[in-house]
This record gives C-alpha cells, structure tokens and sequence, in this order.
C-alpha cells in the first residue's frame, strides 16, 4: 500500500505502530475500505 501511494505522491506520516495495526486489522477483516480511505486521509501530509 504505501508503495501505491508513493507512486501516486500521496504521503502520509504514520508510526510504525499504527502502520501494523492497519495491517493487522485489514488482514483480520476489520478494516473494510472506507477504513482504509480514512486511514489514508488522516495521516496523509
């Protein structure tokens, strides 16, 4: 994902922490993706 979003020059700043629990939580199937589009504009910079 975050090679996808540097490829489109959208950056995000994130610690390594919440990068892992996006992570995990999109492989457990809780985050759906709208999650990960709010994710993604939350941390974007």
């Amino acid at each position: 994902m975050l090679l996808l979003l540097r490829l489109n020059e959208i950056s995000v700043k994130y610690e390594q922490e919440e990068l892992v629990e996006l992570g995990l939580q999109t492989a457990e199937g809780e985050f759906t993706e709208e999650n990960i589009q709010q994710w993604i504009e939350e941390h974007q910079v």
